[in-house]
């Protein structure tokens, strides 16, 4: 959109949105869409269905394994039909089900699920004399 370049290394997970900003789609270029609460996965969504993993922020012990009360079961939801996520309709799309958690299975792979250093693990950027981006008064 830029007009830039994208090098091929370190890998970017990221795809051309363009046409969809410009209307000139309704596809998204993405397969699959990652739902991160902080390096912990929790959902994953392609087209209207989303598999939610794990409890919004449940609590959990300093390796990521969660303390909530009760085995987590994947819920899934048709936001379609169901913005709200409202009805688990998992046991009536099983084959939605083994698709999505095989995304999963494949981030899991690349990124880690729980903060694991695996192979698609950047490290956080840095910048030298980090300044503020606020304009002084006057300016």
């Amino acid at each position: 959109m830029a007009g830039g370049e994208v090098p091929p290394e370190p890998k970017i997970d990221v795809k051309d949105i363009m046409p969809v900003l410009a209307g000139k789609s309704q596809e998204s270029p993405h397969e699959a869409l990652f739902y991160w609460d902080g390096q912990n996965l929790a959902a994953v969504r392609s087209g209207p269905w989303k598999l939610q993993i794990r409890r919004h922020k449940e609590p959990q012990d300093e390796k990521g394994v969660s303390q909530a009360d009760g085995e987590f079961v994947p819920r899934l939801f048709n936001l379609d039909d169901d913005i709200g996520e409202t009805t688990d309709v998992a046991a009536q799309h099983p084959d939605v089900v083994s698709r999505l958690q095989g995304y999963i299975a494949a981030m899991g792979r690349d990124l880690g699920l729980r903060g694991e250093k695996v192979p698609g693990v950047r490290p956080a950027g840095h910048v030298e004399n980090p300044q503020p981006l606020v304009m002084k008064s006057g300016e």
